[in-house]
């Protein structure tokens, strides 16, 4: 946050606001006991779109000009077209630095099986 300017007072109070979040499961009028939530955004607040906008925001940061990407809330399409088999070695180098970049963050990452042409 530091990084996008974000200083003292309005710091704090958003720290606080992710400091110590937890969670738990209700279904059929049980429930699970709470556990902590260790990365990521809360959801169903004013702030989740700003938040989550922001912990992503480096993604991009990943790819060269010819790599293009998509971000759209929580989604993210990585694309390039490929001329030759080189090509191929650069795309895959590219899908496993979104995955590494998603490892550090503590995010788990799923594909759509229909978007692969």
């Amino acid at each position: 946050m530091q990084a996008y300017g974000v200083h003292g007072s309005l710091l704090s109070l958003i720290a606080d606001f992710l400091d110590e979040q937890s969670q738990r499961v209700k279904l059929l009028g049980g429930a699970s006991t709470w556990k902590p939530v260790l990365s990521g955004v809360p959801q169903r607040s004013v702030l989740d779109p700003l938040l989550f906008m922001l912990y992503n925001n480096d993604v991009s940061d990943l790819f060269e000009d010819n790599v293009s990407i998509k971000l759209l809330a929580d989604d993210i399409k990585i694309y390039m077209e490929i001329e030759n088999n080189s090509q191929t070695v650069i795309f895959q180098t590219v899908i496993l630095m979104q995955s590494y970049w998603a490892n550090k963050w503590q995010l788990t990452l799923s594909y759509d099986a229909n978007d692969i042409a």
